[in-house]
């Protein structure tokens, strides 16, 4: 059976170090860990449930292509509900000190509000 997020959209504040909570809804379904990760073609950071990133892998033509395009990064919330977002992806999402968290079915894109 596939994974499906709760729809919805978020807005919050990433800190300095890049954190941000997640979404208490989903955060309570899928616990941890995650996967950050850099979709090319939505030019997004989009946060995978561990098991929906295995699977993504598994059925890519080129895995370790798919991971230098991707730049994954794998994390367990902290214990405040928190995920880091490492530099490299706030950069390339551009990333600043707001963002939307939009659930996209299996998966969370996390949009800059700059």
């Amino acid at each position: 059976m596939a994974t499906v997020l709760l729809e919805g959209q978020w807005v919050y504040r990433v800190d300095d170090k890049g954190r941000f909570p997640l979404p208490p809804k989903i955060r309570n379904e899928f616990g941890k860990p995650w996967i950050l990760a850099f979709d090319p073609v939505s030019n997004a950071v989009t946060l995978f449930p561990l098991k929906v990133w295995q699977e993504k892998v598994s059925k890519a033509k080129n895995s370790e292509q798919l991971r230098l395009e991707w730049y994954p990064f794998q994390y367990n919330l902290d214990a405040q509900g928190r995920l880091t977002i490492p530099r490299k992806l706030r950069e390339l999402g551009d990333i600043g000190q707001t963002i939307t968290v939009i659930s996209v079915g299996d998966r969370l894109m996390l949009r800059g509000r700059n």
